[in-house]
């Protein structure tokens, strides 16, 4: 049989757990392990170790096993022995001890075969087995806005681009067989370290063209403490190997032509580091190593500063190697002290705050997307809306994951990341959008300010992820990464109080708290702001409250926490309050209408969403708080921003001016317009460029201007047209049969459309079930082939934790969903269906 690719792996006495993982791997190829020939070279491991990973591959057609014993002790050998059996048009390299994602081979070879490259690079993520590992992360120059680049000699080759980062690693590349044959290119076995970078300076000294992928990430490295990079004690007779190997790899690359500069100076770096503080090494051995490597080092000058080598790195690589490696004596006789850290004072940099978007522009000119679109070229609006199409977040997607996956850096901002803030859409796709430091900074001051001296009901809370995991940014709601940033300003806290203890704002585990939210909040006479992620999130505090006020008022008066949630806050955290839990008895048993004010006389605000899919809550809240509370949006957030704030003697939200350079895209237009443009009544969808990296992007959410005049922009964030009209046929329903229905949900399915209403308890259920379901129809305001169906009391609230649950996600990231848009979703509220129709 004729394979198209051959995988090589080397293995010596590895764990049956780590080589349990690789061949998973193998065996989850789209392309078909059969379709692969997989080489396994057993090198230089016991018979017990050799039986125990044979073991795992029998059965396997595809997979051929070799033994192979010698004095090597390098991945060299083995991976030679796999070339010399080999069959494939191509070949890759994939260490025993990690990992290819399900995509990989199909993929890179409909990548190189479509260009006929003699190579193709992909993309590598790295795990740390221990937390004192040391990462290995290969950040790279390549303008990550493609999904390939092409790279030929002759045309566009760029040595700088080529040869920086890690360049020198196989395993995350695939090479054309017959080309590594042709050109007798090996691995060199006497090279002890770096023979990566010598195969690969071969390689490319011979090919005419290799295809980089930047967004492509498909190899998983785990960096475990037995590799040579990680192990840090090496004596005399291994160092000095490992300068000649270094010798042999410079020459190899200076003799072709290529840019070296990068690699002479990091692999040194390496080098000095292994021999710092390293007391087995004579002076002999130092002197050697100089002997050896003394004419490349003083071959390389400075690097440049940029997202691959900081200014930091860039001076270590310069003076490390001198200071170390040339200085034979001194270091000989400090042989036993550490490398010293090397000082270094970041500069400044100061941009024009008078305009948003030219502030932008100049901050991110050398980020890879202003690069692209060559942003300190851009000198007028024109200009900008010309030259820079319109984006979408499936232009942004591979970009957040490169950040967060690979540890990049610079890609569409050039400032310092505080969080991604994560949402889920209405067919629960999650999306994560960066926002920097500064913007999270500025929040947490304006939080501050419109709650300081105030007592705060808050319901969100603070639950930061990983989010995918290694650039060290966590992923959390907006709410929760400004509450975050809020508790760590000295100034705040005191000037803040909080009906909830910490440790229910920060939980470290997802758990449902309203409950304990409401018991804190009831014992706490003072609160004057209700503040909450979205409106449906105070419907649920409300409904908590009305549910269980009579266990709430037992645990307020012997000053327990029940409903599972005990284990959140210490039960001695709060004294037990018998004449407050009688003061509530007393409230609750006069009814739930209008109740707020009489539990909290002070409550003059409640702040959260209340437009477009919040806006079927507010007369279930109106329900509870009365009339002469201010209910009121406070903010408008969008893609990770607040790009808004509520006006209320406008009844609209004031765009903002500082955060986003802002766009209006008119419905069924496809040019945007400048605010200048806008006129009254006119619905939009809202474009925006940040600091944080989003550039001409569509946000998706449409809003309609209220008026645009002195370059202030007002606006209003409504339902949609579907949404609206089921919400109001709801609405007519609640009040011709006098019951409440707080929420519905509706489908189009085979020519129809089911709305499912909800209830809010069992006999307001009773009620509408006994109604006539055509006269329903009729004063619903329905018209065609509409089915009337009835969920469960609290559906909508069970839906948005499960969500959470499954998903891990804090409050707020879980949006109310009424068209549902996919089947599981379907199935989910079927299931919760009281009607005897079944969808």
């Amino acid at each position: 049989m004729s394979f198209k690719i051959s995988i090589i792996t080397p293995l010596h006495e590895i764990m049956p757990s780590y080589f349990k993982a690789c061949a998973a791997s193998m065996k989850s190829q789209t392309f078909g392990l059969e379709n692969i020939e997989w080489i396994v070279v057993i090198h230089n491991s016991s018979d017990e170790n050799a039986a125990e990973v044979s073991s795992m591959l029998e059965g396997l057609p595809s997979v051929r096993v070799i033994r192979l014993n010698n004095d090597k002790h390098t991945p060299s050998s083995p991976r030679n022995a796999g070339l010399d059996a080999a069959t494939g048009d191509y070949v890759g390299f994939l260490d025993g001890d990690d990992s290819f994602l399900p995509e990989c081979v199909e993929r890179v070879l409909g990548y190189i075969t479509k260009h006929k490259a003699q190579a193709a690079v992909f993309r590598r993520e790295y795990e740390l087995e221990d937390k004192d590992g040391i990462p290995v992360t290969e950040i790279v120059l390549w303008n990550q806005l493609y999904e390939e680049i092409l790279v030929e000699k002759g045309r566009n080759w760029d040595g700088e681009k080529i040869f920086s980062g890690l360049f020198g690693m196989v395993t995350s590349k695939f090479y054309d067989r017959r080309f590594l044959e042709e050109n007798g290119i090996r691995f060199d076995e006497s090279v002890p370290f770096g023979e990566d970078y010598l195969f690969n300076l071969n390689v490319y000294a011979r090919l005419d063209s290799v295809v980089y992928l930047p967004q492509f990430i498909r190899y998983h490295y785990l960096i475990n403490k037995g590799s040579l990079v990680q192990s840090s004690v090496k004596d005399g007779p291994a160092l000095t190997a490992y300068a000649k190997g270094y010798a042999k790899i410079f020459e190899a690359g200076l003799n072709a032509g290529f840019y070296m500069n990068a690699i002479i100076s990091r692999l040194c770096v390496v080098l000095a580091r292994f021999m710092s503080g390293n007391n087995r090494l004579t002076l002999a051995d130092r002197i050697e190593i100089k002997r050896i490597l003394e004419p490349y080092i003083m071959l390389t000058r400075m690097m440049t500063p940029n997202k691959v080598y900081s200014a930091k790195t860039v001076k270590e690589s310069y003076i490390i190697p001198r200071d170390v490696i040339l200085n034979p004596e001194r270091w000989a006789e400090e042989g036993t002290a550490l490398l010293a850290e090397v000082s270094y004072h970041a500069p400044h940099s100061t941009y024009d705050m008078s305009r948003i978007l030219s502030r932008i522009l100049e901050a991110n000119q050398s980020t890879d997307i202003g690069q692209f679109y060559c942003f300190s070229d851009i000198m007028t609006l024109k200009g900008f809306r010309s030259r820079i199409p319109l984006t979408e977040y499936s232009n942004y997607e591979p970009l957040f994951k490169l950040t967060s996956r690979i540890g990049e850096k610079n890609i569409f901002t050039s400032e310092e990341l505080a969080s991604y803030v994560l949402y889920l859409d209405d067919a629960e796709d999650l999306s994560v959008f960066p926002v920097t430091r500064t913007q999270v900074q500025r929040y947490a001051r304006m939080y501050m300010r419109a709650w300081e001296g105030h007592n705060v009901i808050f319901l969100g809370e603070s639950f930061p992820k990983v989010f995918m995991g290694n650039d060290g940014i966590p992923a959390n709601t907006l709410h929760g990464t400004v509450i975050s940033a809020l508790y760590a300003m000295p100034d705040a806290l005191p000037r803040i109080r909080m009906t909830s203890p910490k440790e229910i704002l920060f939980p470290k585990e997802i758990c449902s708290s309203m409950y304990a939210k409401a018991l804190f909040a009831l014992r706490d006479k003072d609160a004057d702001i209700i503040s909450a992620p979205s409106c449906c999130d105070i419907a649920d505090f409300f409904e908590v409250i009305e549910h269980e006020h009579e266990q709430l008022c037992y645990d307020i008066e012997h000053a327990v926490v029940s409903a599972g949630e005990g284990t959140m806050v210490s039960d001695t955290s709060f004294a037990p309050a018998p004449e407050r839990a009688d003061e509530l008895r007393r409230i609750f048993a006069e009814g739930f209408k209008g109740f707020a004010r009489k539990v909290w006389p002070k409550l003059e605000r409640v702040n959260t969403k209340f437009t477009d899919v919040h806006d079927v809550y507010t007369e279930m809240l109106r329900y509870y708080v009365g009339s002469d509370v201010v209910c009121e949006n406070k903010y408008f957030e969008v893609s990770g921003l607040i790009l808004g704030e509520w006006q209320q003697d406008r009844n609209a939200f004031l765009l903002s001016g500082s955060e986003a350079f802002c766009e209006f895209l008119p419905e069924g237009s496809g040019e945007t317009l400048l605010s200048d443009e806008l006129s009254e009544g006119m619905s939009c969808e809202l474009v925006i460029t940040t600091g944080s990296g989003l550039c001409r992007f569509r946000t998706g959410r449409v809003i309609r201007i209220v008026s645009a005049d002195s370059g202030k922009v007002y606006f209003t964030v409504p339902l949609n047209a579907e949404d609206m009209k089921f919400s109001s046929a709801a609405q007519r329903i609640s009040n011709a049969l006098g019951v409440r229905i707080p929420d519905f949900a509706y489908y189009h399915d085979n020519h129809r459309t089911v709305l499912i209403i909800e209830p809010y308890d069992v006999n307001d259920a009773e009620t509408v079930m006994k109604a006539d379901t055509e006269n329903l129809k009729r004063i619903a305001g329905l018209e065609g082939a509409v089915d009337i169906m009835y969920g469960a009391p609290q559906t909508h609230s069970l839906y948005r934790d499960v969500t959470r649950y499954k998903n891990q996600l804090a409050m707020g990231c879980a949006q109310p969903v009424h068209k549902l848009c996919t089947e599981p979703q379907r199935k989910f509220f079927a299931s919760q269906l009281i009607a005897t129709e079944v969808m």
